[in-house]
């Protein structure tokens, strides 16, 4: 089995833009600067439903302007 057929790919749907929209624009009202891949990541994960594990602390950033983010952070 090859690494990639082990996951779902999820798609990125209206919703996932929108969110993304709101999040970007909420970070840049608070003058946070966060990667636009992590948004979208983040995005995808608030649309889906789903938890986003991470080590990557700036999703903290993210988290504070998008409280539906079930954010799990890893040593």
């Amino acid at each position: 089995m090859r690494l990639e057929e082990a996951f779902t790919v999820l798609p990125i749907t209206n919703e996932v833009v929108e969110v993304a929209a709101d999040v970007f624009a909420q970070l840049k009202k608070r003058g946070t600067a966060v990667s636009e891949n992590d948004i979208y990541i983040a995005a995808t994960a608030i649309a889906h439903g789903l938890p986003l594990l991470t080590r990557d602390r700036d999703y903290l950033k993210i988290g504070e302007v998008a409280p539906a983010l079930r954010l799990y952070l890893v040593d």
